[in-house]
């Protein structure tokens, strides 16, 4: 469990990271209409993405690995992960950033939403956000192989979704525990976020994209 646990959770943290995911989060729970109850919406979308993909894929991976001569493919999935990750990262090195202006004219589109529209919001972002998939792969595969029963691997599963999940589940949290000074804390990690949104994704998605290249090159050879 040592093993799979130090090899799953860094790439679990990097698939955390996602500042649009925190960004809409943030916009929903300053929403002056059921801001909690649509930001649990839209938490439920975005783990709805992650429970799709997560249980066929590990039973997927498993059934790969079962046979004493894992499936040639397997190997070639870290591999793929870490060439993904530096093309995303060379394609943000090499593009201006983005404004974040748009962000809020989206909000102003869900102020009348129900909380169905916010689900598919949460699985809108979630589909889309690349990285955050990308490096979700390994992580299942990593599960997968474990030599652990079905229930662990579940558990571990569920561990790793709600680590994911933590750009819309803090918030929410900070909003519940103490919603005095939520909107001044919620505001000022918000700032900070949109204001080093490139570098941050561009440090992950680099360093990560080299782990899993050389990762995945070692498992070739």
């Amino acid at each position: 469990m040592g093993d799979l646990l130090s090899q799953i959770l860094p790439l679990t943290f990097a698939a955390a990271i996602s500042p649009t995911v925190l960004t809409v989060a943030v916009l929903v729970l300053s929403s002056k209409e059921r801001p909690v109850a649509r930001t649990v919406a839209y938490a439920v979308g975005c783990w709805i993405v992650l429970l799709v993909i997560g249980l066929p894929a590990i039973s997927l991976f498993a059934d790969a690995s079962a046979t004493r001569t894992p499936a040639p493919w397997m190997r070639w999935v870290d591999l793929a992960s870490g060439i993904t990750l530096l093309a995303l990262g060379a394609r943000r090195l090499a593009r201006k950033p983005t404004p974040h202006e748009k962000q809020g004219s989206k909000a102003g589109k869900l102020a009348n939403a129900g909380l169905r529209d916010y689900v598919v919001l949460g699985l809108a972002l979630m589909i889309t956000n690349f990285t955050t998939l990308v490096l979700y792969l390994p992580v299942l595969k990593g599960i997968a192989r474990a030599p652990i029963t079905g229930g662990v691997q579940l558990a571990v599963l569920l561990v790793c979704q709600v680590i994911i999940l933590l750009p819309v589940l803090v918030p929410l949290l900070i909003r519940v525990l103490i919603p005095g000074p939520a909107s001044k804390i919620l505001g000022t990690v918000n700032a900070f976020t949109a204001k080093h949104t490139s570098v941050i994704m561009t440090v992950i998605l680099l360093v990560f994209g080299v782990y899993l290249t050389a990762k995945g090159v070692s498992e070739l050879n």
